[in-house]
């Protein structure tokens, strides 16, 4: 539903949709045991269900304008622990960042690991790793405009949360 480039995460990159792409980057990952496809209930996104279908992969359809809500279902459905967001127009994600961004939510207790909050990476290499009790617990309290998103709750708010920040150099061993 993206308005700026209407179905880009289907669109052709050398010969598969960035989709695709994105997915195949993360089943690289050594920290991600299965990912589901967020997507929304209108039917400009019908050609992604179909797309995850065929492909295989786990998918969820919820409101359009609330993703805050598709994430709270999910982690409620799959009763998660912590999930990871990653934007399925990120063809070129680093399996190695996801993995470190893991690792360090394993090591450190915290409600969220993220490399968005000082931003040293590159676009298209955003990685979050939330507690899924914490982000339900907060999910009530977002705001309409926050609810279209993730995270923005949680960095309005960082005084409240543990948030772990990490950036590129030499802490990314």
């Amino acid at each position: 539903s993206s308005k700026r480039f209407p179905g880009k995460v289907l669109k052709d990159l050398a010969g598969k949709p960035l989709l695709q792409w994105t997915v195949e980057r993360l089943t690289k990952c050594k920290s991600v045991s299965e990912f589901i496809v967020a997507t929304s209930q209108e039917e400009t996104d019908n050609p992604i269900v179909k797309f995850c279908e065929e492909s295989g992969w786990n998918y969820y359809r919820g409101d359009l304008k609330n993703v805050a809500d598709r994430f709270a279902s999910i982690c409620r459905i799959y009763e998660l622990e912590h999930f990871i967001r990653i934007s399925g127009d990120s063809p070129l994600i680093d399996p190695l960042l996801v993995d470190r961004a893991v690792n360090l939510y394993n090591c450190i207790p915290c409600d969220l690991v993220t490399n968005v909050m000082t931003r040293s990476f590159p676009k298209g290499q955003s990685v979050e790793v939330l507690n899924a009790e914490s982000f339900l617990e907060s999910t009530p309290m977002f705001s309409a405009e926050e609810s279209e998103h993730v995270t923005p709750f949680f960095y309005t708010n960082a005084h409240q949360f543990r948030i772990v920040s990490f950036t590129s150099g030499k802490n990314l061993g």
